[in-house]
């Protein structure tokens, strides 16, 4: 649907909204077909917890209140589905945790929100592996949107337009790149980070840099006028000792409210307002396997 179009049954949806003229599930059947645009597509602005709407000519006012819409985070969903390497091994925590994690998302989320599914989302090697596993999300309500993660070996990053075009109607592949919905605007990539040069785990720097580029992209692509900006990292931006890295430095440079990222299931972490960055810690297990409200 054009930009043109997409204003037109916006603002005739509105017009007949606040005329009493159009019932409520008729205007949010119309708004569902243009609630999910890339960053050059913005036929409008959803108020919502402060975000204002404007729609412009309407022949009245141009404000309007749009019902409620959600966006929810989970991560580390470590599928299996296939039986290959259950989770239950890693303790009690983890036992049938698909089945929760179904059951969950099922009675939380709507049709009409979205899920940022922050990496690790299968053990699979391959996609025709991952295919069980990446239904399993598909089945679930509300629009998906996947970042990578350390374990994602099915997705290749060079493979990620081809793998995009085989996924299910609602599932979006975000990486490096930014997709606005509701006016919030949201970015994701995997992440990294470097630990001390003895460190079994220490990293490397060119996957460090690359990353940060990726961030760095898709940032860059969300529009000033976006009432919220989310960042989805699989890795958090911070070392084992709580000392915060470059991914936080971009973070704060271009003014992002929330984080939301995975990979921790054990020892420390950060969450809360940090240096004005909202951080939210969503590994599965951490939130007691339920996808979590970030917004509104």
């Amino acid at each position: 649907m054009s930009t043109v179009t997409q204003h037109t049954v916006i603002s005739n949806a509105v017009r007949n909204l606040l005329f009493l003229k159009l019932s409520q599930s008729r205007f949010l059947a119309l708004l569902e077909m243009t609630r999910t645009m890339r960053v050059n597509s913005r036929p409008l602005r959803h108020a919502q917890d402060g975000c204002e709407v404007r729609l412009r000519g309407l022949g009245v006012s141009p404000y309007a209140i749009i019902p409620g819409m959600s966006i929810y985070a989970i991560a580390d969903l470590h599928l299996s589905l296939c039986g290959a390497k259950p989770m239950d091994i890693f303790g009690e925590a983890w036992r049938d945790h698909a089945e929760r994690i179904a059951a969950n998302w099922d009675a939380i989320v709507s049709p009409r929100d979205t899920v940022i599914v922050v990496g690790d989302h299968s053990w699979a090697l391959r996609f025709e592996q991952a295919k069980p596993d990446l239904d399993y999300i598909a089945a679930r309500p509300g629009a998906k949107i996947l970042v990578r993660g350390n374990h994602d070996y099915w997705w290749r990053r060079e493979a990620t337009t081809r793998i995009q075009k085989q996924l299910p109607a609602g599932m979006t592949l975000l990486h490096g790149h930014a997709i606005v919905i509701e006016n919030v605007g949201i970015t994701g990539t995997r992440g990294w980070r470097l630990e001390l040069p003895e460190d079994p785990d220490a990293g490397d720097a060119r996957v460090m840099a690359r990353e940060l580029a990726y961030l760095e992209r898709g940032l860059g692509e969300i529009p000033p006028t976006v009432c919220r900006k989310i960042v989805a990292l699989h890795y958090p931006p911070f070392n084992a000792d709580l000392e915060p890295n470059a991914f936080a430095d971009v973070l704060q440079a271009h003014g992002v409210d929330i984080l939301v990222y995975g990979h921790i299931h054990t020892g420390f972490y950060l969450e809360g307002d940090i240096e004005g960055v909202e951080y939210r810690l969503v590994s599965a297990d951490h939130v007691d396997m339920r996808p979590v409200r970030v917004v509104p």
